[in-house]
């Protein structure tokens, strides 16, 4: 099984690109990782990772998988959903709104230990300080990041895994017909729509690849040569 991934689920800590220009000059790329200007669409995509590497596993008989699998899954279905619940799902409304859970667990169950609020409750009265603002912002950055070491840590530690399952790293962003449509209604609210749609993609641009490209990340010729003409492939490619 070949699944389509995303550079915005890699961990905040993934370093940036650094480049050198005319052999004096240094030009800073800045990688596609967990901001939060990604983050529920990170953890939705992580959520999406889980349940296919707990399907898999399944199929291969490993229930033992599926145990790391499962708290995490349920953590973040019930986050995502409360996030949509709330109405207003800007990351600084998160940041405000969320209820920390502490646990004496093991890891796989203390990662997403805290809860959204639902739309009309706040755990704040008064205004936040930009400090607890702060520490609240790094502790979901941060806790979202552990997830995504998670899972990439699993499926490099399982070879039953690896045999049969990827997730295919170095997909940024490939602009495709699936962006038109929200692009679209932003932009038709705007003064001037053509010129929203162009800064979209300037701004986008930097970390852009070709959807040809973006293709060819899902076929790893190392992993087809293991199996000859004469036995059937099983991989299955969606």
């Amino acid at each position: 099984v070949v699944f389509t991934g995303t550079d915005a689920t890699r961990p905040s800590t993934y370093p940036d690109e650094v480049f050198t220009w005319k052999k004096e000059q240094t030009i800073t790329m800045p990688s596609y990782k967990i901001t939060k200007w990604n983050y529920i669409y990170a953890m939705s995509k992580l959520g999406q990772f889980y349940i296919t590497t707990g399907a898999v596993a399944q199929l291969l008989n490993r229930s033992d998988i599926n145990d790391l699998l499962a708290p995490i899954i349920t953590n973040i279905q019930k986050n995502v959903t409360n996030a949509a619940r709330m109405g207003d799902n800007s990351y600084e409304t998160l940041v405000t709104n969320y209820i920390p859970i502490q646990k004496s667990e093991p890891i796989v169950n203390r990662v997403l230990s805290w809860i959204f609020l639902s739309s009309g409750r706040n755990e704040y009265d008064g205004k936040m300080s930009s400090s607890v603002f702060q520490k609240r912002s790094n502790f979901l950055i941060n806790d979202l990041s552990s997830v995504s070491v998670f899972i990439n840590g699993l499926i490099a530690r399982e070879s039953c895994l690896r045999d049969h399952f990827m997730i295919t790293n170095g997909i940024s962003i490939s602009y495709t017909a699936l962006h038109s449509k929200p692009w679209t209604k932003d932009a038709v609210a705007k003064e001037n729509p053509r010129l929203h749609i162009v800064k979209q993609i300037m701004y986008r641009l930097k970390n852009a690849i070709s959807t040809e490209y973006a293709a060819a990340l899902h076929f790893q010729q190392t992993d087809r040569e293991k199996y000859s003409r004469e036995e059937e492939d099983p991989t299955i490619f969606c």
